[in-house]
């Protein structure tokens, strides 16, 4: 994926070369498959930030995604988290206090670094989280 360049299908992915700011997307139900090719890209690009910048800053924006089926968190599960390294950071935005506090729990279980996600109900909180040195 080059710099600029945006995947969409029912998550759109964007990655800042300047600040290294990697932003997902999400506007819907998502399949198995979805969650397979994202997931794949999203480590591609977490790999090109973390060379650049010595760390990776990942934004996941839920604020317009349903509960997923149980068969696409299942494979999310599976195919793991995104902060695999000490540096990286991840912050998730959501729409309400309940799923704050569901994505809050997921990063606790599901992490190796959960002290370096956050979930934020603020877009702008979230990115002025992830930026700070």
């Amino acid at each position: 994926m080059a710099a600029g360049e945006r995947i969409k299908i029912v998550i759109e992915l964007s990655y800042d070369e300047q600040t290294g700011l990697i932003i997902s997307v999400s506007f819907g139900l998502l399949t198995v498959e979805e969650i397979r090719r994202s997931h794949k890209e999203i480590r591609s690009i977490m790999g090109r930030a973390r060379a650049k910048f010595g760390r990776a800053n990942y934004m996941v924006d839920a604020r317009n995604s349903p509960i997923q089926p149980r068969d696409v968190m299942a494979e999310a599960e599976r195919l793991g988290s995104f902060l695999e390294h000490p540096s990286d950071r991840m912050a998730i935005v959501v729409s309400s206090a309940l799923a704050k506090m569901q994505s809050r729990r997921a990063l606790d279980a599901q992490t190796a670094y959960p002290q370096n996600g956050e979930v934020f109900l603020s877009e702008d909180e979230a990115r002025t989280w992830l930026l700070q040195a």
